[in-house]
């Protein structure tokens, strides 16, 4: 399942429009999940949150910490990995074996 809603300051939560994005599997031409959009003033909330999120935390964390959580990063996309690969498949439309190497690198990026 595909969440809808908007992931803002650390949760899900729902949207002041009724605005709704359609993603389309660009290889069938199927929608597979609507989701709801943003408005400009959830998208400068989302990058006050982040912001200040970097500012009074992510900044100041000692490099030991950081990588304890990067690592947790990478491993929690390699535990989800086939399902996330699959997601990539239906929303750009591309084989599911390249789906698998982009997920793989990923987690790369993360190490």
């Amino acid at each position: 399942m595909i969440p809808h809603q908007l992931f803002l300051d650390g949760r899900y939560t729902g949207v002041e429009g009724t605005a709704k994005i359609r993603l389309v599997n660009p290889a069938t031409a199927e929608v597979f999940a609507e989701v709801d959009a943003a408005t400009v003033k959830e998208v400068d909330a989302a990058a006050v949150s982040a912001h200040e999120a970097f500012e009074n935390g992510w900044r100041d964390l000692a490099p030991g910490k950081r990588a304890t959580v990067l690592f947790k990063i990478a491993a929690l996309i390699r535990e989800n990995a086939e399902a996330l690969a699959r997601l990539e498949v239906m929303h750009v439309g591309k084989p599911l074996a390249d789906a698998r190497d982009e997920v793989a690198l990923g987690a790369r990026v993360f190490e």
